[in-house]
Formats: structure tokens, C-alpha cells, sequence
């Protein structure tokens, strides 16, 4: 398993990783977050195919992907969304 403190790429998926914060082996646990990209995504639909603006919300390429550790829940990593 990696041991950097924090990578600021992961995979979308779960990933095993050694925490930094307790020290344990753990398979993070992944949150996905809605953030800018995912707005300007949904706007830009709505101005020019309207009927499907809704997708950025159900695809997770367009949203943050972040890694927390399975044991202590803290923040280990994010992947950015790829839409923009």
C-alpha cells in the first residue's frame, strides 16, 4: 500500500492504502461531492440540450471523488471531476 500522507489522485474506485493518521492497512472508503465542474456541466446542458441536464449528477466522472481511511475516517486523497 502507498504511504504518502495525502495523494491528490486516486482512482474512482475504493483503493488500499496505509493511512498516515493510524497506521493501519484499510481499503479507503469513497464519497463522491458535487462541485463546480458538476454545475457548470449541468448549466451548459440546460442551455443546449435541456432534456438531459441532469446526467453530470449520476456520472462520477463528473463529480469529486474523495478517499477517506475505512478505520479512522479521515481524508486521504480526492480525484478531481473530469467534465470540464
Amino acid at each position: 500500500f502507498p504511504s504518502r500522507p495525502f495523494l491528490k489522485m486516486m482512482q474512482r474506485s475504493p483503493t488500499g492504502f496505509r493511512c498516515p493518521h493510524c497506521q493501519q492497512e484499510q481499503v479507503t472508503t469513497v464519497r463522491e461531492q458535487i462541485d463546480a465542474c458538476t454545475i457548470i456541466a449541468v448549466v451548459l446542458l440546460l442551455l443546449f440540450f435541456w432534456p438531459l441536464f441532469w446526467l453530470p449528477f449520476c456520472m462520477p466522472s463528473c463529480k469529486t471523488t474523495e478517499h477517506y481511511c475505512g478505520r479512522c475516517n479521515r481524508k486521504l486523497g480526492e480525484t478531481n471531476a473530469e467534465c470540464c
